[in-house]
């Protein structure tokens, strides 16, 4: 019973683990993500700023 138990804790464990890599990854590809953004809206508003 307790190797059971033992057994679905690590498993648990490694869920929690795997949803925190998740996490990170998206984290890491919104930022880079926004960046590019960033970088496209600052074009715009410096051509729009020109047509003006």
């Amino acid at each position: 019973m307790a190797a059971a138990r033992h057994l679905q804790q690590r498993e648990e464990r490694k869920r929690e683990n795997s949803k925190t890599a998740v996490l990170i990854v998206v984290k890491e590809e919104f930022k880079s993500i926004s960046k590019v953004f960033v970088k496209f809206a600052a074009k715009s508003l410096i051509s729009a700023a020109r047509d003006i």
